[in-house]
């Protein structure tokens, strides 16, 4: 029987710190985080349906106390990152379980030259 050859754990890359892995990290920055839920905030919740956008101004933005001078910047980035961020649904149609995979927005999103707002849809 060989004897074990002791591995230097140090080394491997996987061990290293690596907030992936150990689950303290999430994608999502406090700006992204304030900037979604100004975004969510524009849904009426007691109307079924979404309307085809719905807009956030740089007035509203600033008084999430995000730097102003990189405001365009800053909510561009986190309307990428949201448009990329997919969530499991599990429903039931026509009898059958479904899982569905639904983005939390569209990735279709604009900024009128010269408004100070952007528009974004929702799924």
């Amino acid at each position: 029987m060989k004897p074990k050859t002791k591995i230097n754990i140090a080394k491997k890359y996987v061990v290293q710190r690596n907030e992936l892995l150990y689950g303290t990290t999430t994608v999502f920055n406090l700006n992204d985080l304030k900037i979604f839920k100004l975004i969510i905030s524009k849904v009426n919740s007691k109307d079924p349906r979404f309307n085809e956008y719905y807009n956030i101004t740089n007035e509203e933005l600033k008084e999430l106390n995000i730097n102003h001078k990189h405001l365009y910047k800053t909510t561009l980035t986190t309307l990428k990152k949201l448009a990329n961020v997919y969530m499991t649904i599990d429903t039931v149609e026509n009898g059958q379980a479904i899982v569905k995979e639904v983005g939390l927005i569209q990735n279709n999103f604009k900024f009128r030259k010269y408004s100070n707002q952007f528009s974004i849809s929702f799924h």
